[in-house]
């Protein structure tokens, strides 16, 4: 507001009430010419830069922003494809990731993918060996959640408690550790955060995402089934 809106306005007003003097009076000493410099000169035209140097600076953060989320989406849209080429050529029938143990030591992103194939059985996709940086969590999810769509698979996501407290301390003592949100019921002598994050997730392909299906369906029927006592 300052910038665009006080400054201007005040230039503004110099500008028109020297234009308006001159009108009126001609400058007779070297402080008045200086004054008229100043306001009708130096001051539109230096801050006029001033306005477009920052104007085109922060232009120019929007263009370098959005090149580098379009360099992402290219890139993402390859590593897919990439994963895509790979589950078609070893026969893939589930991906796994472990979204602690597949990520380097002090650092959240993930490494890798563990492909159960038909032509290599296990084997790893490591990201880097690919020319692909580290991969967040939960944009991992969100590639896995496309191949998920593309090969008629089904996607499940396995989370855990961020983190669980002794029941007898005080509020304040759970707060001040981090632990924070809603809680549930105590588990013996622990209340658990109902936070949770996903500590692992496996895809199942094609067929096998059938198989998985049929069998928990018939496994949600056979408990359906059971006698209440």
């Amino acid at each position: 507001m300052l910038i665009y809106g006080v400054i201007p306005g005040i230039i503004a007003l110099l500008f028109y009430g020297t234009a308006k003097a001159l009108t009126q009076l001609a400058p007779e000493s070297i402080w008045e010419y200086i004054y008229i410099l100043l306001t009708l000169v130096i001051l539109p035209v230096g801050y006029g830069y001033f306005l477009y140097r920052r104007i085109s600076a922060e232009e120019d953060k929007k263009y370098e922003k959005r090149k580098m989320e379009l360099e992402r989406e290219q890139n993402r849209s390859d590593l897919v494809k990439e994963l895509c080429n790979f589950i078609h050529s070893s026969g893939a029938t589930e991906i796994y990731v472990d979204f602690f143990g597949f990520s380097d030591f002090g650092y959240p992103n993930i490494s890798k993918l563990l492909f159960f194939t038909k032509k290599y059985g296990s084997k790893s996709f490591v990201f880097s060996e690919h020319g692909y940086a580290d991969i967040g969590k939960y944009k991992l999810i969100e590639i896995l959640q496309e191949l998920e769509t593309r090969f008629d698979g089904y996607l499940k996501i396995d989370y855990s408690s961020v983190g669980s407290y002794h029941s007898s301390l005080p509020p304040s003592y759970k707060i001040e550790h981090g632990v924070g949100g809603d809680v549930i019921s105590p588990i013996n002598d622990y209340d658990t955060s109902i936070s949770k994050e996903p500590s692992s997730a496996r895809l199942y392909l094609g067929d096998e995402a059938k198989k998985v299906r049929q069998i928990e369906k018939d496994e949600e029927t056979r408990k359906n089934s059971l006698k209440q006592i």
